[in-house]
């Protein structure tokens, strides 16, 4: 499910859920080798601007597809 993630999602922080809902606007890959895979997303949140989420953190609300 997290490789599958793409620009466009609709995400929730599951660590911090008052933050409320985010948009994914970019996937990293934090370590050389990581290829095809994201290990964070840089999601923006209505009340928070832009931040990172981690992949154990990535709660896919609606999927941009």
């Amino acid at each position: 499910m997290y490789s599958e993630m793409k620009v466009g999602d609709l995400v929730r922080n599951k660590r911090h859920p008052h933050a409320g809902i985010g948009v994914v606007v970019k996937l990293m890959a934090m370590e050389p080798g990581y290829q095809g895979r994201w290990s964070c997303a840089i999601a923006v949140f209505p009340d928070h601007g832009e931040q990172i989420i981690y992949r154990d953190e990535a709660e896919i609300i609606n999927e941009s597809r």
